[in-house]
This record gives structure tokens, C-alpha cells and sequence, in this order.
């Protein structure tokens, strides 16, 4: 935790030898990402939440899987804003 009250979670990518190949399933690598939980200075009680991510899809996407990832990743944001009220 830093001094301002902060949580900084870093992932970093493992590239796992053992994940083979699969038929019709393209990896993505994520070198290096992180998610920056900062109290609300002007509003005591709530948390800014930031999320940085570093992806290499492997080449052209289309549109449609590129919307589908921001969708997930919007959903999983509403999931965790339901789950933090347990751990206050």
C-alpha cells in the first residue's frame, strides 16, 4: 500500500512453455498490466480505479473481437465494483 492510501497490483506475462497450440484459438500476450486502486481525495469513501494494459494481439483484429474485449473488460470492472463492498 503506498503512503496516499494507493494499491498498485502489476501482473507480468509467463510464457508457459507447455501451452500448446489450439485449433482456432489465437494467444494474445500481455507483456505487462496493472490495475491502480486510489482513494477519492474530494469524495472520502469511494476509489478511483485505473487499468493499464500492454497487448500484443499478434497482428490485424477484427473490429468485432476488439469491441468484445472492451465489453469483458467493462464487465469485469461492474463484477469487482460488486465484490469490494465484502472486503470493507
Amino acid at each position: 500500500m503506498e503512503a496516499d492510501g494507493s494499491i498498485i497490483l502489476v501482473c507480468f506475462e509467463d510464457l508457459n512453455p507447455n501451452l500448446l497450440p489450439r485449433e482456432n484459438c489465437v494467444r494474445m500476450r500481455v507483456p505487462i498490466a496493472g490495475i491502480i486502486f486510489s482513494p477519492k481525495k474530494k469524495d472520502s469513501g469511494k476509489t478511483e480505479i485505473s487499468m493499464v494494459v500492454e497487448a500484443d494481439l499478434g497482428g490485424s483484429v477484427p473490429g468485432w473481437v476488439f469491441k468484445q474485449l472492451i465489453s469483458d473488460t467493462a464487465k469485469g470492472m461492474i463484477e469487482l465494483n460488486k465484490l469490494i463492498p465484502k472486503y470493507i
